[in-house]
């Protein structure tokens, strides 16, 4: 079944994650790895980075229909996740290939292999954990819920996902040209891109933002202004290590997407 998830959205190469032999639900607890044994448990007095709550998109799929049934659990997770003021032990959440499990970094390795953002390669790492539902909620959550509680989260959990994705998510949109300004204008405005000015030729102002993905991969964002000529445009690139591999370029004379292009402009340059 997991397989169907994998068209759905993030495919999985890795190998089963570790397991966790030990460990015991809390708020004030912290999760460590035991050097002798490679287990995991828990310790208090962790000054680890504090870490919010991010699922994978097919893990939030999932949580998202146990939700409409009423399920209270279901719905304090999707309220973690969006709830930023929030810290936990445990983050980026994922499926397993056994029914019983959820895949997970704890916030130490999350700040050991400097992980800054959710996607699809932190879930494809082969330094994952893996746990029971039952000891990944009770870490979260303490005692907040109860067994009868979190077992029927479980029950639900098992058959929503034997279900496999709904057939019209299988097969997403491609974004537009438009999609991708109106969401890098988005991220600028509010503060998740930072643009640099490049020196360049005479006549030409060249702006660049940088995502990082991973310490070696990240997301260039490339910004060309013409001075005295109407051949604006974007491009977007993914840089691995020395590696560059060509996304889009997005011509901005295209009366289409001229109003958005004006407004990108004006944002990255403040002028």
């Amino acid at each position: 079944m997991i397989n169907n998830y994998e068209k759905y959205n993030e495919s999985r190469s890795r190998r089963r994650g570790n397991k966790i032999n030990s460990a015991r639900g809390g708020y004030n607890n912290n999760i460590k790895r035991d050097s002798y044994n490679n287990n995991i448990k828990i310790e208090e007095n962790d000054y680890s980075e504090n870490q919010n709550l991010f699922l994978s998109q097919r893990l939030e799929s999932i949580i998202k229909k146990i939700s409409e049934t009423g399920d209270l659990l279901s719905k304090e997770i999707l309220d973690s996740i969006d709830n930023k003021s929030k810290f936990f032990d445990v983050t980026y959440l994922d499926i397993s290939k056994n029914l019983d499990n959820f895949s997970f970094f704890t916030k130490e390795e999350v700040n050991k292999l400097g992980i800054v953002d959710n996607t699809i390669d932190t879930y494809k790492s082969n330094k994952r954990f893996e746990s029971k539902i039952y000891k990944i909620v009770k870490i979260l959550f303490g005692n907040k819920f109860t067994k009868k509680e979190i077992q029927k989260f479980i029950s639900i959990y098992k058959s929503v996902y034997s279900k496999g994705p709904d057939k019209k998510n299988v097969e997403q949109k491609a974004l537009t040209n438009e999609d991708v300004i109106n969401k890098i204008i988005e991220d600028t405005t509010n503060g998740k891109l930072k643009w640099v000015e490049v020196p360049e030729l005479i006549g030409l102002e060249k702006y660049r933002s940088v995502v990082n993905i991973t310490k070696s991969k990240y997301l260039q964002i490339e910004l060309y202004l013409f001075t005295n000529q109407d051949n604006d445009f974007l491009t977007l690139n993914l840089r691995i290590e020395k590696i560059n591999k060509f996304i889009k370029s997005i011509n901005f004379n295209k009366s289409n997407i001229v109003p958005l292009s004006m407004e990108l402009k004006k944002i990255v340059s403040k002028k």
